[in-house]
């Protein structure tokens, strides 16, 4: 058993400022029943039914079984460790009963799956044990709270996931002796696959669709791949992540293919890729500590549409962390999809990890580049370097 100790001041900070009393993360056999906060958190898997509290006050606690006591007490991070010899129900009516705590969070989310880890089962099991116990407080969403925990990276987090960055980028530089016309896009699928064999690597999402490639006017999006083959004359996109150490990356890349008349590309080819590329720039300037996610997605989004194309039917980036859609607060415009006050109207925070992804599209097909980002005091400094110039496959 071990806690990562860097994440408890924040989550104390936190509690405090949202008046959160205790937090409590209950759950049980959590290799079957995931409880998405725990890997933030340290080393932690749940075998029977656990509750690891934490109070605002700054003391931790947990109830767990006989079995797994020694683990908790040993890991020298908690105030009070008890086995029941029950129930664990019978544990939170009495903590219920005795602490009389005015507002209790616990980790339920209407919206964010990485906020969601409390199982229905579960939440029942808790609320009829607190009405054992007398409780009269407010339940609350702990999804804020976790949303803090999971989305400030520590250091050594930081470092993973820009490891993770350079491996996936690492392989996309190979796949210039890949591309080529007249081959299908799934020769780059399988390169891809070939070469995280080879080095031990996972996919950061999905393997049937990792990496996506796409080129020219083919269809977009997260899908399986294809037999469509490259031609000249066309943009070939690829979306692509690896894990590392259990930390995901999340990187695009774009080429085009030469026709056999041309030794470089259209300007029109050129004008999309420059434009995309400069937006990313703008944004990442842009991305510091308390501007919100919507502000950063309107600097990228007002310079892609200024300059004559039509505003992406998606985010302009995401959370990236232990998975490659990390959760919490996105970089985006106001649509129906996104329009939540904690989704793009939150302040944005210092150690947040986001892509950086626009694209627009020309008649050669879409430009997708993607960059991983940390949010720094005076903005986003990107993780490994980004793609300035488009990759070119010569005739």
């Amino acid at each position: 058993m071990k806690m990562y100790t860097e994440k408890l001041p924040l989550i104390y900070k936190t509690m405090q400022e949202d008046d959160i009393d205790v937090w409590m993360i209950v759950g049980g056999e959590t290799e079957t029943n995931t409880e998405p906060v725990l890997p933030i958190l340290g080393e932690i898997e749940y075998i029977g039914a656990t509750a690891i509290i934490f109070e605002k006050a700054g003391k931790a606690r947990v109830f767990c079984t006989p079995i797994d006591v020694n683990g908790y007490k040993l890991s020298g991070h908690f105030d009070e460790v008890v086995a029941y010899q029950t129930t664990l129900a019978d544990e939170l009516a009495r903590y219920a009963g005795e602490h009389r705590a005015a507002r209790i969070a616990l980790n339920y989310s209407m919206d964010n799956p990485a906020c969601d880890g409390l199982t229905h089962g579960k939440y029942r099991y808790v609320t009829e044990a607190f009405a054992q116990g007398g409780f009269a407080g407010e339940l609350l969403s702990a999804a804020r709270l976790v949303g803090k925990v999971r989305g400030v990276k520590s250091p050594w987090e930081i470092e993973r996931i820009t490891e993770a960055a350079r491996l996936a980028h690492e392989i996309m530089l190979t796949l210039s002796d890949v591309i080529r016309p007249g081959v299908p896009v799934k020769a780059v699928f399988d390169h891809c696959h070939a070469e995280m064999a080879r080095r031990g690597l996972l996919p950061s999402w999905t393997a049937s669709f990792c990496p996506g490639v796409h080129a020219g006017q083919a269809p977009r999006g997260h899908m399986a791949i294809t037999d469509r083959r490259m031609a000249r004359g066309e943009i070939v996109c690829v979306d692509f992540g690896v894990k590392y150490k259990g930390y995901s990356s999340d990187l695009q890349r774009s080429w085009y293919i030469l026709r056999e008349d041309e030794t470089e590309p259209p300007a029109e080819v050129l004008h999309v890729f420059e434009t995309v590329r400069d937006a990313i720039q703008l944004a990442a300037r842009a991305a510091k500590p308390g501007m919100t996610g919507f502000e950063v997605d309107k600097v990228a989004r007002d310079y892609i549409t200024g300059r004559g194309y039509e505003s992406w039917n998606a985010a302009l980036g995401h959370q990236l962390g232990r998975e490659a859609h990390d959760g919490g607060t996105i970089l985006a415009n106001d649509r129906p999809r996104y329009n939540r006050p904690e989704l793009i109207h939150t302040p944005i925070d210092l150690g947040n990890v986001f892509t950086l992804e626009p694209s627009a599209a020309c008649s050669a097909g879409s430009v997708g580049l993607e960059e991983d980002v940390v949010v720094e005091e005076n903005g986003a400094r990107f993780l490994i370097p980004p793609q300035t110039e488009l990759y070119l496959i010569k005739a």
